[in-house]
């Protein structure tokens, strides 16, 4: 039976591409090592899983999208993710819209895939994390008879920031195509608004598509509005963050960069810079300790290309500014 999986994740350190996403600010980090929460509580613990639920309490109150909850629901065969005290409408971060997800113990007998979490930090600032580890796909099993197929995954919630991060880990994906039955080749990952668990509406979703490393958002209103996705599995490593506009702002997170395109992140000579509707921009170049090494006096509309050549080899920050904010970009120079 095709189920359909909403889920909520988020993850991030710095990121080369930003876009907004309702209220949220959206990021993405590739390279990040995945670490699997080996040391979490076990919730099947043994169970050989296909649509068992699951409450789990957050520890601390979240704020997604502007509705509060201080629980985490898992309900296979209807939505994986944040939920409030008694289910219903929700905002939620889906990371797989349209996979049906299994224990890969089916056919061996033995419980292969752990869904598990922790808290980790102190007061104020702890992050429930929650994983599914090393889970199959029913459709391989259910058309080919194997489960050699699988997935990795988490979905952090930051107290106090409320940001919310989804993390990709190891995974094989041999067939796509019975997998994602939405757009048939990828999962859709985005954040719903105002979703219906039961009557399975939202008012409004935004959905990634393209290429997973630097997506692009779109949006719709029903599901028959959802024609596209990313292009492929997002890889090993890859992080999805969502972060209020209100603490971006604080911590210097700009919504400008839903206008920009910065690439790539790891130079020799060159970076570029994509601005939209943005015009008298100006850029600075500078060392890990603050110091201003190159001045970008102007950062025209469109396609600019800067040249950092001069520069020794080390890590560096770009910072964007323009009058309604900047955005920063952390640069490695080769």
């Amino acid at each position: 039976m095709k189920k359909i999986l909403l889920a909520l994740f988020i993850c991030g350190i710095h990121l080369a591409h930003a876009q907004s996403v309702d209220s949220y600010i959206f990021k993405v980090e590739t390279g990040k090592a995945y670490t699997p929460l080996t040391t979490g509580t076990n919730l099947t613990s043994g169970l050989i899983w296909d649509e068992e639920s699951f409450k789990i309490p957050l520890g601390f109150t979240s704020n997604i999208g502007g509705k509060t909850t201080s629980h985490f629901s898992i309900l296979f065969g209807g939505t994986l993710g944040v939920s409030s005290d008694t289910m219903g409408v929700v905002n939620t971060f889906c990371p797989f819209f349209d996979a049906d997800f299994v224990d890969r113990g089916w056919i061996s007998g033995t419980a292969k895939s752990p869904l598990r979490y922790l808290v980790s930090g102190t007061s104020p600032n702890r992050i429930f994390k929650f994983e599914v580890f090393n889970a199959g796909f029913y459709d391989e099993e259910s058309l080919y008879g194997t489960l050699k197929d699988s997935a990795n995954f988490q979905i952090w919630l930051y107290e106090t920031s409320n940001i919310v991060e989804i993390l990709f880990g190891p995974s094989l994906i041999s067939y796509p195509d019975d997998y994602f039955f939405v757009t048939g080749n990828a999962p859709v990952i985005g954040y719903f608004k105002d979703a219906d668990v039961d009557a399975a509406s939202f008012t409004k979703s935004y959905f990634l598509k393209g290429n997973p490393s630097m997506p692009t958002i779109d949006s719709a209103t029903s599901l028959a509005g959802i024609t596209s996705s990313v292009n492929a599995y997002p890889s090993n490593g890859t992080v999805y963050r969502f972060i209020p506009k209100a603490v971006a702002n604080a911590i210097g997170e700009s919504s400008i960069a839903s206008q920009l395109q910065v690439y790539p992140t790891v130079i020799t000579d060159n970076v570029t810079v994509i601005a939209q509707n943005i015009p008298n921009t100006s850029g600075r170049i500078m060392d890990m300790n603050g110091k201003v090494v190159s001045l970008i006096q102007r950062i025209e509309n469109g396609k600019n290309t800067i040249d950092l050549s001069h520069l020794a080899s080390g890590n560096y920050v770009l910072e964007i500014a323009h009058n309604d904010g900047k955005a920063l970009y952390k640069l490695t120079k080769q």
